[in-house]
């Protein structure tokens, strides 16, 4: 039972996490720079955050021993993954940015096989593999009707995944013993003050140009792609484990193809759809385990 609710939690996340592609890339259609799209998000989170923790302030401060850990998580984590799949996706259609992005559970669970000592069952090994395979096969096949393939959106796409894999490791050992919710608003606390702090000092100027449709997305973005997604991705870490929830998480790419295919009309193969169908297969096996 434990199990599923995981693959449910994750796979909730995985649906919030796809759609910032759809949003991030409207924003831009909508006149905004990247900084001014990490500013909205980062400003509304801040107002999320701040009433939540006075709501939970007490539960929060349990988590003192850990803070410092929670804060570095979401510094390092958090705020590297999302300013660098932001500008990722000025160069890089939605789906390219995701696939690539998405070599993170790879990372993951070579990390957790190195670091923490998880053994790699037989039905682990079958999904991972199966969702390598489906990462590569879509991208080989992959044609872009965004001119050509720019290698800064990669290295971007590659350092998000960086961002990822600190993020799910450092926090499969706290969510053990502490409440998800928790650990989600002192982690985003964290990086949505470091951003906005960043950003102000850095380009105070792009603050005066946010239009209000540009406010809107960073209000979606908060509540849609970053607090819920955070809290579910964290719930199925609980009851999953790193390298299982890393593995159901692939599952985003599926999502953000289908999304990206209604909502932003780009063009997907046959080849891109079995590639998705072999992640999605992957969630499968785990899921019977």
């Amino acid at each position: 039972m434990q199990s599923k609710l995981g693959i449910v939690f994750t796979l909730l996340s995985a649906l919030g996490y796809g759609s910032t592609a759809v949003i991030v890339i409207n924003a831009y259609k909508a006149g905004a720079t990247p900084w001014q799209v990490l500013l909205a998000q980062s400003t509304t989170s801040l107002g999320f955050i701040l009433l939540l923790l006075f709501l939970r302030w007490k539960r929060v401060l349990e988590l003192k021993e850990n803070l410092p850990l929670l804060c570095s998580i979401g510094i390092f984590g958090y705020t590297s993954m999302a300013i660098c799949y932001t500008l990722a996706l000025q160069y890089l259609p939605g789906s390219l940015a995701t696939l690539i992005f998405f070599t993170y559970p790879i990372f993951v669970a070579l990390g957790a096989r190195w670091f923490y000592g998880e053994k790699f069952t037989r039905s682990k090994t079958i999904a991972l593999y199966l969702a390598i395979a489906g990462v590569v096969l879509t991208c080989q096949v992959f044609e872009t009707g965004f001119g050509l393939f720019r290698g800064a959106g990669v290295i971007l796409c590659l350092a998000a995944a960086a961002g990822a894999t600190v993020l799910t490791l450092l926090s499969e050992r706290l969510v053990r013993n502490n409440d998800p919710l928790d650990l989600a608003l002192a982690e985003h606390f964290a990086a949505a003050l470091a951003l906005t702090l960043f950003i102000v000092f850095g380009r105070l100027a792009e603050w005066r140009d946010i239009t209000s449709t540009v406010w809107l997305l960073g209000l979606l973005l908060t509540i849609i792609t970053s607090l819920l997604p955070t809290f579910f991705a964290l719930k199925g870490i609980a009851y999953l484990g790193a390298t299982k929830a890393s593995i159901v998480a692939v599952a985003e790419i599926p999502i953000t193809l289908f999304l990206v295919f209604i909502f932003l009309q780009e063009q997907l193969t046959g080849a891109q759809w079995l590639g998705s169908s072999l992640i999605m297969g992957s969630v499968f096996i785990l899921r019977k385990k």
